[in-house]
């Protein structure tokens, strides 16, 4: 049973993979219906993190909903979604890494700059409103992860998430910025 914290901040430990699997779950049918495979691949032994386990959820659904609506937009009837967990090979202590892949129409350099905007969409009327990356961004800078956007038109789309074990102890373990990653900032390639 989910638990439903309104007007307060609700942080615990979770594990990712399961933050996922939980995301996963609710767009199930949607991905079926439309033969888009998902894989989620997710290292062994990886830590918990500690954040909000529903804002958490709710930058993966957003995620996931993009990449079905990138795929839905081919025209092909089919495609994937991918998505590996893993410990950040430059600080695998702190930090962990989940990068969403989709194989969809992919993003113009103009729309992948502008893709945290809020209320930014490329979407028609009534299918969006622009939020979803907007919000997921601010969730992330919450707790002083980021977001990295990779992609082409035709090429889809790829999403590097950077999640910090525990971002309160961010600054006690030292504060230097690991291999030009800056807490919260949006890197778009």
């Amino acid at each position: 049973m989910r638990r439903l914290v309104v007007g307060q901040e609700d942080f615990e430990e979770v594990e990712v993979q399961g933050v996922i699997t939980e995301s996963l779950e609710l767009l199930e049918q949607q991905f079926r219906s439309r033969g888009i495979a998902v894989v989620v691949n997710a290292e062994p032994d990886l830590p918990k993190i500690y954040c909000n386990p529903f804002q958490l959820e709710q930058v993966f659904i957003n995620l996931a909903t993009n990449a079905r609506d990138a795929i839905e937009a081919t025209a092909r009837g089919s495609g994937s979604i991918q998505i590996d967990v893993r410990r950040k090979q430059s600080d695998s202590q702190r930090f962990l890494e989940v990068i969403f892949r989709d194989d969809g129409v992919g993003m113009n350099s103009e729309t992948k700059n502008r893709a945290l905007e809020p209320f930014y969409t490329t979407k028609e009327v009534g299918k969006g409103t622009g939020l979803g990356l907007s919000v997921s961004y601010g969730i992330l800078s919450k707790i002083h992860g980021s977001m990295m956007i990779e992609s082409a038109p035709g090429k889809g789309a790829s999403f590097l998430l950077t999640l910090p074990v525990d971002y309160r102890t961010l600054h006690t373990q030292g504060n230097e910025r690991k291999e030009g990653h800056e807490y919260g900032e949006n890197t778009n390639r």
